[in-house]
C-alpha cells in the first residue's frame, strides 16, 4: 500500500483507510515503542519469547497492519515500514483483492514472498 521510515506517517495512511471503510487495522497486539523506535508486543504479552520483539504476522488472511519491509522483501532496510493488506496464498488472489478494494490507491503493489507458516518457537 504504502511505504515509508515513519511509523507515525503509515499509522494517519491506515487510519485513513480505515474512515473510507476499505479495511480494518488489526496491530495483533504490538504497538511502537518511540523510545526504543521500534514496533513490539508489550514486555508483558502472554507469549514470553516474543514479548518485548517484533513477530509479523504468517498466515493468509486480509488484515491492516504497519510491518517492516524486510520480513517480506528482503531487498529493503530494516528501517523501512510499510502498510501491508493481506497476505495470500495465490498472486491472482492478491491481486483480485487489490483492485476490488485499492483501485484508488495508486501506491498499493503486491510483493511475492515466500513466509515460514510453521512454529516460530
Amino acid at each position: 500500500m504504502d511505504t515509508s521510515q515513519s511509523y507515525h506517517y503509515l499509522l494517519n495512511q491506515l487510519k485513513v483507510l480505515t474512515i473510507d471503510s476499505v479495511v480494518e487495522i488489526d496491530s495483533m497486539g504490538r504497538f511502537y515503542n518511540e523510545k526504543e523506535n521500534k514496533i513490539m508486543l508489550p514486555l508483558n504479552d502472554e507469549d514470553g519469547i516474543y514479548a518485548g520483539d517484533y513477530f509479523f504476522p504468517r498466515f493468509a488472511k486480509k488484515r491492516a497492519s504497519i510491518e517492516y519491509l524486510t520480513s517480506y522483501w528482503l531487498k529493503s532496510t530494516h528501517k523501512n515500514l510499510a502498510i501491508v493488506l493481506g497476505i495470500f496464498e495465490t498472486e491472482q488472489e492478491a491481486r483480485d483483492y487489490l483492485i476490488r478494494k485499492f483501485d484508488s490507491y495508486p501506491s498499493a503493489f503486491i510483493i511475492e514472498s515466500e513466509v515460514y507458516i510453521g512454529c516460530s518457537h
